[in-house]
């Protein structure tokens, strides 16, 4: 009699359960099936290695990163790998070296792998100065110029950590108009420097002592 069937010797099954179905068929067309299931276990899971990287921080101090594509992954029977977490944000806190866990699963079995990221902050300070920098000379004739009265607010994705001035103590051989430099620096040794005019002023008036003379006769 002619045998069907719905699954045909060495055929592949996909994972899972598959019903696999033959039919009998007599000289007048009786017929009678037998059904029974295939079951396909997938028991390796994904294959994976770190894909060690280098991350920069963007303008506003961090930088996200797809989990996925922090390793080499391949599987046996599913192309489409899940990794978790599937996205990373690291900030200025992470600067430097960071070892994150990354699973990959294929739906049935997972592999976990550790990655490390180095993160770096590339990015200069924005240098703001103020103007019109006054230094007044005192009764000594010195004056001192401290960051405050030339930063007007210098800013950096990460936090300015140093604010330097070339020259902060004046004297009378300084009265004028002074060319200094100001620098401001972050905690990654990205620095920017502007050279800014300073205005040095003897505002002390002259101090004069009166000489009283008395009458005196001379006598020839």
């Amino acid at each position: 009699f002619p045998v069907t069937i719905t699954h045909a010797p060495g055929s592949l099954f996909p994972v899972g359960l598959t019903t696999v179905t033959y039919t009998v068929t007599d000289a007048v067309g009786l017929t009678r099936s037998c059904s029974f299931t295939v079951s396909v276990l997938d028991n390796t899971p994904p294959t994976v290695s770190p894909r060690n990287q280098n991350a920069y921080l963007n303008a506003q101090g961090q930088v996200v990163l797809n989990g996925c594509d922090l390793v080499d992954a391949s599987d046996n029977c599913n192309p489409n790998l899940i990794c978790t977490p599937s996205t990373i944000t690291l900030t200025c806190a992470n600067r430097v070296f960071n070892t994150r866990a990354i699973t990959v699963s294929d739906g049935s079995n997972q592999t976990t792998v550790n990655v490390t990221i180095s993160v770096f902050d590339t990015i200069r300070p924005v240098l703001k100065s103020k103007q019109n920098i006054v230094v007044d000379l005192n009764v000594s004739g010195t004056g001192t110029l401290t960051v405050a009265a030339v930063d007007s607010n210098s800013t950096d994705n990460c936090g300015v950590v140093a604010r330097r001035l070339s020259q902060t103590q004046f004297n009378c051989s300084d009265v004028g108009v002074r060319q200094i430099t100001f620098t401001v620096e972050d905690a990654s040794g990205n620095d920017r420097s502007e050279v800014v005019a300073v205005l040095v002023r003897d505002a002390v008036a002259p101090v004069v002592n009166t000489v009283f003379w008395q009458n005196v006769a001379y006598h020839l």
